[in-house]
């Protein structure tokens, strides 16, 4: 059932990683990276990005500075994941859905095909 089935999180362990601050954590980095191995890696990572500028003008909870870092953090945490995919999210809504839903049926199709024994769809 369970390898049949899609769950969506808006985030995941990574995001302690970009803003530990945000989850209140005051320990060292070195440590949260060493938990973050034991943490099942997720089959999917899809990250919507866009220029600071972009970003901070729709969320001006931080600073543009914290933003901008933070966008950075992402990108190189995203770097080193195999199954990951960046998205421009300063596309128009539709182009940004109609991307990441491609995203995640190609994933979901090629599953499934590993899973019936059948060739790449």
């Amino acid at each position: 059932m369970v390898k049949s089935t899609l769950v969506i999180l808006d985030r995941y362990y990574q995001d302690l990683l970009v803003h530990p601050d945000g989850y209140r954590y005051g320990g060292p980095l070195w440590l949260a990276r060493l938990v973050g191995r034991l943490v099942p890696p997720p089959h999917l990572f899809i990250l919507l990005d866009a220029p600071p500028e972009v970003i901070q003008a729709r969320k001006q909870e931080l600073p543009f500075e914290e933003t901008a870092r933070q966008r950075e953090a992402y990108l190189e945490v995203v770097e080193g994941l195999p199954n990951a995919h960046v998205v421009d999210a300063s596309q128009s809504l539709d182009e940004v859905v109609d991307e990441a839903e491609r995203i995640i049926l190609n994933y979901m199709a090629r599953r499934t095909a590993r899973r019936l024994g059948l060739e790449t769809l």
